[in-house]
């Protein structure tokens, strides 16, 4: 769910009847460079408001908004330690998500 669904509808969140995407969370296993590539597609257009900036738990980023898109993100680390290019990482997001919609250009080349 990205950041503006989540202001929209922030009254309607402990009411499951009232969440408003009925597509379901799934999880996947991903490598640490299908992370780092979400990340950078996320702050790409930052500091523009359209939904794209990425909500996360259990890692930590940093990125410079004055750099190129693309060259953004400075550091990912998970667990106080440097996110690895081969690592595998467990990922829950929308199924909507995980099929590349919503500009997710690494779920549809295939990334993760």
């Amino acid at each position: 769910m990205n950041w503006y669904s989540i202001l929209k509808f922030a009254k309607c969140v402990t009411n499951k009847s009232s969440f408003p995407f009925e597509d379901p969370v799934v999880v996947v296993k991903v490598k640490g460079h299908a992370i780092r590539s979400a990340l950078e597609n996320g702050v790409s257009t930052y500091p523009a408001l359209e939904g794209r900036f990425p909500q996360v738990a259990g890692l930590q980023y940093v990125f410079d908004p004055r750099l190129a898109p693309g060259k953004r993100l400075l550091n990912v680390t998970m667990n106080g330690k440097e996110l690895d290019a081969n690592q595998d990482v467990t990922l829950a997001t929308r199924d909507y998500m995980c099929r590349g919609k919503g500009n997710l250009i690494y779920a549809r080349l295939g990334l993760w």
